[in-house]
């Protein structure tokens, strides 16, 4: 670690960027424990003061790809949706309501993260549906059953990269945002040719277009979302940019009143619960605009009007809530197994 360290730390006017080779290297010593902590620290500070190149992420990403372990997807054909896995603190998760609005139309949805993430350290999506009573899949049979009977499957960190999820009590101490929190939502372990990915910063899209043709996904989207998601913004207009660097807008049909505070895991359950079985919630317009545009990006809907349109048909003959309902029974009797095929690092 030494000589990388000599590369990218050594002053303003001194540093330079890893090869690919170089940040390929330096990635798996870390991923491997072939240095200490005080080592691992300075790296994250240095590429951070110093900022990533595009082949220094390139390289990053693929020995982290090397560590991940793939549920292969095919018959599916899933759009893989890429959000922080550092959560949200602002605004409540609409996902847990919008995946199955969206999959009652027959869209296949796949999604991963990880829990109490820097710098955040907020609640991602998974963690209202688990309050919301489902469970983590234990085994690639439930992953696939879940895609056929209700569309959407989720796998945790610790499931498909344990070396990657053994750096979180590290990446915890250090606290700040590092180049992992750019890379580590782009693993996409389904591996689907499709996938939307949440941005905070418009200019960042030329870089991540660089990543996305390198891992070859045949068409992808990133979506200018709440808090870096890929949830529609509520407050104004949504910024989608396509494969080819075409921009998409959309905009609220209406104001909705959201106040940006964080909000209990149970209250968030709760209003996810009201919007999926129909009953009236001042946020259901957003949870559908979001289905709407999943459907759009996921091919199921010709445009994003369109893909509204069949969310609001989902919710009123009930389908969506059913889709829920199939979820979390896989995922009950997934956790009642007694072998786990993966055990967390906990």
């Amino acid at each position: 670690m030494e000589k990388f360290l000599k590369t990218v730390g050594v002053g303003v006017h001194g540093s330079k960027a890893l090869s690919f080779e170089e940040a390929e290297e330096a990635m798996r010593i870390i991923l491997n424990g072939d240095c200490d902590d005080i080592e691992t620290g300075a790296f994250f500070m240095a590429m951070r003061y110093k900022g990533e190149e595009i082949q220094e992420l390139k390289g990053f990403l693929e020995a982290l790809r090397d560590e991940t372990k793939i549920t292969h997807t095919p018959k599916f054909k899933p759009l893989d949706i890429s959000v922080p896995y550092d959560g949200k603190n602002r605004t409540p998760h609409i996902l847990p309501a919008s995946i199955f609005i969206a999959t009652s139309s027959g869209l296949k949805i796949t999604g991963h993260g990880s829990e109490n993430v820097p710098a955040k350290y907020g609640t991602n999506y998974y963690d209202v549906l688990i309050e919301m009573g489902c469970c983590y899949l234990k085994d690639k049979e439930d992953v696939l059953d879940a895609l056929e009977i209700s569309g959407f499957a989720y796998l945790p960190q610790w499931c498909f990269n344990r070396k990657l999820f053994a750096l979180l009590p590290k990446r915890r101490k250090f606290h700040l945002r590092t180049f992992i929190n750019v890379i580590e939502k782009l693993l996409n372990p389904f591996n689907t040719k499709k996938i939307a990915v949440g941005i905070f910063h418009k200019p960042y899209f030329k870089k991540l277009k660089e990543l996305l043709t390198h891992l070859q996904f045949e068409d992808f989207y990133v979506i200018k979302g709440v808090e870096g998601g890929i949830e529609t913004n509520p407050f104004k207009p949504t910024t989608i940019i396509d494969k080819e660097g075409k921009e998409i807008k959309i905009s609220p049909s209406k104001p909705i009143n959201i106040e940006e505070k964080s909000i209990s895991l149970k209250e968030n359950a709760k209003l996810c619960y009201q919007i999926l079985k129909g009953e009236s919630h001042p946020l259901e317009q957003w949870a559908v605009e979001t289905a709407g545009l999943l459907l759009f990006i996921g091919g199921v809907a010709s445009s994003i009007e369109e893909g509204i349109e069949l969310a609001k048909e989902n919710l009123k003959t009930k389908k969506a809530y059913k889709t829920f309902e199939n979820f979390q029974k896989i995922t009950v009797h997934s956790s009642d197994k007694i072998r786990f095929s993966y055990k967390p690092l906990r």
